[in-house]
């Protein structure tokens, strides 16, 4: 299928990327009709340690499998990492099989035993860079069998597209879409997402614990997101924080 006639079908099939628009079903339609179960949309780390809500642009993974890449450290380093930073090349990650390199296979065993736990033993990972040079990465993961050499041109080419299309709506957003939030609000949600507790940040800017609460609460409510993490998350993308 020529790449137009493909990009023409996937957006027929999962809706077009627009202003505004909710990526989230367009992940969710492409993971499934590819046999897979997640999906997760993440800037390519620097070597700055950060919290996952800083490097998440978009995932349906479960908040302990989150939990268990920050406390054991695979969000800044580790196997899938190390390989995301080597190449721009797209790859695949099989748990039951030994990637090229010695130097990553550090830390591999804990990786296997979190993502078997979690029924993410096989990933594509398609590493994506839009025109301003920003470094990104598409993957999906499951338990189905290997893909076809068309399946992974076909979701190389649709993450390419989406990492575009995604780049081209956040400028759009940063420069036409002022933030809801006050200033206390944008301050608290910074603090957050440098792994800050509730009770630290009162400390940082002398504010009570319950402040700071409210803060983050009104905050998501204002953003329609779920928890400070999600209002963290939907900030950066947007360029707030």
């Amino acid at each position: 299928m020529p790449a137009t006639e493909l990009l023409q079908n996937v957006t027929s099939k999962f809706g077009t990327l627009e202003d505004g628009v909710d990526v989230s079903p367009f992940l969710e339609g492409v993971s499934k009709y590819y046999g897979f179960e997640f999906y997760s949309v993440a800037l390519i780390p620097h070597n700055e340690p950060r919290r996952f809500p800083q490097h998440n642009l978009a995932t349906n993974w479960p908040s302990e499998l989150i939990s268990l890449f920050e406390k054991k450290n695979l969000i800044d380093s580790g196997p899938l990492v190390s390989m995301v930073r080597s190449t721009t090349v797209p790859f695949v990650y099989n748990v039951g099989k030994k990637p090229a390199g010695e130097d990553l296979l550090a830390g591999r065993e804990v990786l296997n035993e979190i993502l078997q736990r979690f029924n993410l033993g096989y990933s594509a990972l398609f590493p994506v860079c839009d025109n301003l040079g920003n470094r990104a990465c598409v993957s999906f993961s499951g338990t189905r069998e290997d893909l076809t050499t068309v399946e992974f041109l076909e979701l190389f080419l649709i993450s390419t597209y989406f990492q575009d299309r995604m780049s081209s709506i956040k400028r759009q957003l940063v420069e036409g879409r002022e933030s809801p939030l006050s200033q206390r609000e944008l301050e608290c949600l910074r603090w957050s997402a440098e792994g800050k507790t509730s009770s630290e940040i009162s400390q940082i800017m002398s504010l009570s614990e319950h402040t700071i609460n409210y803060y983050l609460v009104s905050a998501a409510r204002k953003l329609d997101a779920v928890n400070r993490i999600q209002a963290v998350a939907q900030s950066i993308r947007e360029g707030w924080i």
